[in-house]
């Protein structure tokens, strides 16, 4: 397109034309669109715009109102421009960005349950006998279970309480006798908190026995003690003192000391 003239020749100011494939003349200035802008001409209306196509390519934007975004958002909207992330978890609250962006937070009920559990909802566990095995040396023995606190645990040796930190010391469950070894013939008798565990019960689970003579419970057992296994109505043992087993267990596995026919009706009643 030819340069259009302006004949004015009393005009001073430059002026601007659209092309100069005409040839410029004096005070004549060619208008030129940078990245980010067009020009157009329709008609007798000459027009400049915006090219929307450069505008994600923009960097370190700084937006004073609102904004809105109709196309969506993508990438992480977790991250600083540093690489760490601006919303962090506390305590219990977890959070979590998925690839398209999106960001989750949520709330970690296990260690909900498990400080709930811990600071509110406890038990005592009176008289519990710690059997004094050879192989302990009379130092070393465990309780059954872990205490809330090492200082919530009181020890009897043959009726006589002992002393925490001269007599004895503990350690998650373990319990360390300080002056001198026990032998098979002490009675230590053990009380202490410990948290109250949220349990589930099975009662007359069917059992199912497999070709290798075991049989496996649908659901691990919080603890060996507390599973009961019923063969054809009677209550078998598993005992720790008398050594009178008719099974043991480990895991969900049982497995039998004594011959089961695929005949037999094998129940078990247990808490996990």
């Amino acid at each position: 397109m030819p340069a259009v003239r302006v004949v004015d020749e009393h005009l001073l100011a430059p002026v601007l034309v659209y092309s100069g494939s005409g040839g410029v003349f004096d005070n004549e200035l060619v208008l030129s669109t940078a990245t980010g802008l067009t020009k157009s001409i329709l008609g007798d209306v000459f027009s400049l715009g915006v090219d929307f196509s450069h505008i994600p390519s923009l960097q370190g934007a700084d937006f004073t109102g609102s904004t809105t975004f109709n196309g969506g958002l993508t990438g992480s909207l977790q991250s600083l421009p540093s690489g760490d992330p601006y919303i962090i978890g506390k305590g219990v609250l977890a959070v979590t960005t998925s690839s398209i962006g999106q960001v989750e937070i949520h709330a970690d009920i296990d260690s909900i349950t498990a400080q709930v559990a811990k600071k509110y909802v406890n038990e005592i566990v009176f008289n519990e006998r710690i059997l004094i095995p050879e192989a302990s040396n009379g130092i070393h023995f465990n309780l059954a279970s872990t205490p809330t606190s090492v200082s919530d645990v009181q020890l009897w040796l043959n009726g006589q309480l002992l002393t925490y930190g001269e007599d004895y010391s503990v350690s998650d469950s373990l319990i360390t006798i300080l002056p001198s070894p026990l032998s098979q013939d002490d009675k230590l008798i053990a009380s202490y908190s410990r948290a109250l565990v949220m349990k589930q019960y099975k009662f007359g689970e069917r059992l199912m026995l497999q070709p290798s003579g075991t049989v496996n419970l649908q659901n691990s057992p919080t603890s060996s003690n507390d599973v009961m296994i019923f063969l054809n109505g009677q209550l078998l043992l598993r005992g720790i003192m008398l050594g009178d087993n008719d099974y043991h267990i480990n895991g969900q596995i049982i497995t039998f000391n004594n011959y089961v026919d695929v005949t037999d009706v094998l129940l078990a009643s247990y808490s996990y």
